[in-house]
């Protein structure tokens, strides 16, 4: 049994996913566009359903130290991608994130190792790293695109550590999609949000070279309160 569970549950409601993009996006797509798209969308996400199982399968046997996990963009999400980088994309079929498949490491050297391996295992669309260098919020990871070779489709594979993987739920839990709760602290603090995510970030990554006395960053009442105990 693949520890992607069973993903077809997750496929939606076809009518409720075309309301939602017509109300998020009330001028810029007709009823009629919206269901084209939103009925592409799902085709897609059911081809998508045993890829994730097959690549799961494949990286789990590989690496089973390694805790991988996967996730299928909503119909309604993959829409609005489309109509929030008209630049970028006119069409779901030209994405490629829809897939997203996580592998989650102990350390860096398991990052590197696995890494490796996948670059070669599968045909790589693009790559990038944020595992050095971090982007300007902290985040921190390794993400990979690649193409099937049996059906054509191209997926995105993220590898993080297991401190990467705990600092990107945290500010995804309460910063990047907080409570209503939170909303307004969050945009009241957010450059000293910020400014600890990426001592946060640092003292991880210190973490996962290897050394062995790293001072946690000190954290004020306030962001305590907004993104909790870490």
């Amino acid at each position: 049994m693949s520890p992607l569970y069973n993903l077809k549950h997750l496929l939606s409601n076809t009518e409720l996913e075309q309301e939602k993009v017509i109300q998020n996006f009330p001028n810029k797509i007709s009823e009629e566009t919206a269901t084209e798209q939103i009925y592409k969308a799902e085709k897609i996400r059911e081809q998508f359903v045993n890829l994730a199982d097959r690549q799961i399968d494949d990286i789990s046997a590989a690496y089973p130290d390694a805790e991988v996990t996967a996730r299928i963009k909503d119909s309604s999400s993959m829409v609005e991608k489309v109509l929030r980088k008209p630049n970028q994309y006119n069409d779901v079929s030209q994405l490629q994130d829809t897939l997203g498949v996580r592998v989650v490491t102990k350390d860096l050297d398991e990052l590197e190792t696995i890494t490796s391996d996948l670059t070669t295992r599968y045909e790589v669309v693009s790559e990038v790293s944020y595992v050095d260098v971090p982007k300007l919020d902290g985040y921190r990871g390794y993400h990979l695109n690649v193409k099937d070779k049996y059906t054509g489709l191209v997926n995105e594979i993220q590898i993080r550590t297991k401190n990467q993987d705990k600092w990107a739920d945290l500010m995804h839990n309460r910063v990047y999609k907080p409570s209503k709760e939170l909303e307004e602290r969050v945009r009241m603090n957010q450059d000293s949000i910020y400014k600890y995510a990426n001592e946060l970030s640092d003292y991880y990554y210190r973490l996962d070279s290897g050394e062995k006395k790293v001072k946690k960053p000190e954290i004020s009442k306030i962001i305590r309160d907004i993104l909790g105990d870490d």
